[in-house]
């Protein structure tokens, strides 16, 4: 029995190892069998990775503002989101035919604007609002009453002047929108609530204005005298450029009402453009270039505008850039 029982205890201990052994075998195979597809994974994880910064700066070659039809940068459009995020933008005379073309320009880009109106109706069919009230962005006023510009322009970095006067109206009455107009406006804007740290540095003033304003003149056009108009204009200009706050004054040829974007747009300066080859500008392209202008946040720009047949201009940016003097470069 005992000898039996010995070869039992040895016939059972020889499958036990055997079990023990399977089971090791097994369990180690599936511990590289884990192992394996954990690296697997990780180098899939390291090539993935490689292959997305490869992507990404293939995709950010592209210029901030270029002609052709190439994604803006992501660093960029960000710097571009951040500006319109920031820059609240007041037009005067938003529901003129210069103006509302701005207006709806800005509008269409994400910019937030404000509309300073004369007639709530006009604005409701000039600039398709509903309520037409400060809900809306639309405010109620006359740029000859200190106190609505005020209320409009509270909260406002930019200032975009449009209003103009008609040559029909009494001289006094030009020299109240072209130029006691303008000191109003300006002086909205640097209202203290809207100085950052009482510092007017990151205000803005884009100005429509015109050419023909380097020759003293007493005449008419069509029928009227322009000569007070084109006095009080340059007049305001010349506020402006004392006044501290970053500006952009465009003075366009004669303006007409036509398709913009057709054409090529040309800068000079003192009226030299009259003198040559020139012809009348659309709005719509002077409501671009002003648009152009409150967007990059340029200062200390002041040029004529006009255009000629030619190849569309698409470069804003650059056609900004070569309005400056050689020394501002």
């Amino acid at each position: 029995m005992e000898d039996g029982s010995h070869l039992l205890r040895t016939e059972n201990e020889d499958k036990t190892n055997r079990q023990t052994n399977k089971m090791t075998t097994s369990n180690m195979n599936c511990t590289c069998s884990i192992l394996t597809r954990s690296i697997v994974m990780v180098i899939l994880a390291f090539l993935i990775g490689r292959l997305s910064v490869k992507m990404d700066a293939l995709c950010h070659k592209s210029p901030l503002y270029s002609s052709s039809k190439q994604d803006i940068p992501q660093t960029d459009r960000t710097q571009v989101t951040n500006i319109k995020k920031e820059n609240v933008v007041l037009i005067t005379g938003a529901t003129g035919r210069t103006g509302s073309l701005l207006y709806s320009n800005l509008v269409e880009k994400g910019v937030s604007v404000r509309a300073l109106v004369r007639s709530v109706d006009k604005a409701r069919d000039v600039l398709g609002c509903d309520s037409c009230d400060s809900s809306e962005g639309i405010f109620v006023g006359d740029v000859t009453r200190p106190e609505d510009l005020i209320n409009a322009a509270k909260g406002v970095t930019t200032v975009a002047i449009a209003a103009s006067a008609s040559p029909g109206i009494s001289k006094d009455e030009q020299m109240a929108v072209e130029f006691d107009g303008v000191i109003n406006t300006v002086a909205a804007l640097a209202q203290e609530a809207n100085r950052d740290g009482g510092s007017i540095d990151r205000l803005r003033v884009v100005l429509c204005s015109s050419m023909g304003t380097s020759t003293p003149r007493s005449g008419n056009d069509h029928g009227y005298d322009i000569s007070d108009i084109l006095h009080w204009k340059l007049n305001a200009e010349a506020f402006i450029e004392s006044a501290g706050v970053g500006y952009t004054i465009v003075k366009p040829c004669g303006l007409v009402d036509s398709d913009g974007g057709n054409s090529t747009l040309l800068v000079g300066h003192h009226d030299t453009l009259l003198k040559g080859d020139h012809y009348s500008i659309p709005r719509a392209d002077v409501a671009t270039v002003m648009s152009q202008a409150v967007l990059t946040r340029n200062e200390w720009l002041r040029f004529d505008l006009c255009s000629k047949p030619g190849s569309p201009t698409t470069d804003l940016e650059g056609l900004l850039e070569s309005s400056k003097w050689e020394w501002q470069k």
